[in-house]
């Protein structure tokens, strides 16, 4: 029997912000991207993906972003998984772009990638080249939001919350619903470490 087999390389979040023992004059690791590990900016959640596998081409390359939470579905579906996975799942399978790396987007319950740092009072959504980048309260209310075009501004200087107020107010509203939904378990880990 020949086996089919995938190689999954990532990372689980960016680089850290200062290298220790480095120059402190020296750019920062993640140049061009700004920011840096445990941040959600694109030097905090932007990460090499690389995989290998009977149906991939050599050599081709795939611009569609996924997150760590598409592992699950992807791996479910490579392993010949029937059956519907939990709704409760933010993921999706991202198999498909395997053989077809123009693919429009992963289908996840969420439209758009969404990550929340609660502790750090942020949230972002990016949908396609648009990320929304928000300040949000200890009741995970957005406070402020700013908008970038990462695939033109991969370093995050230019603010176009303004200019783009109808793709703001899209992704805003989009987040919101998402916040009030999706349950913060940090105060729970945060609780079982006392416990501990």
């Amino acid at each position: 029997m020949l086996w089919e087999y995938y190689v999954v390389f990532t990372m689980d979040n960016g680089g850290r912000g200062t290298v220790p023992g480095g120059d402190p004059k020296s750019p920062a690791p993640n140049v061009p991207l700004s920011g840096a590990k445990h941040s959600l900016l694109e030097g905090g959640i932007r990460v090499p993906l690389m995989v290998r596998g009977p149906s991939i081409k050599a050599g081709s390359v795939c611009r569609v972003p996924v997150a760590g939470y598409d592992f699950l579905p992807t791996f479910y579906e490579l392993a010949g998984g029937k059956g519907s996975l939990s709704e409760e799942l933010d993921g999706g399978s991202f198999v498909a772009l395997f053989s077809n790396p123009e693919t429009d987007s992963v289908k996840r319950p969420i439209d758009g990638l969404v990550f929340s740092r609660p502790r750090q009072g942020m949230a972002v959504i990016r949908d396609g080249k648009w990320k929304l980048l928000a300040e949000v309260n200890t009741k995970r209310e957005i406070q402020s939001a700013r908008l970038f075009n990462v695939v033109e501004d991969i370093a995050e200087k230019r603010d176009l919350f303004t200019t783009h107020a109808d793709k703001a107010a899209q992704l805003q509203a989009r987040l919101k619903a998402c916040l009030e939904t999706v349950v913060d378990p940090s105060p729970t880990m945060k609780r079982r470490k006392k416990a501990e």
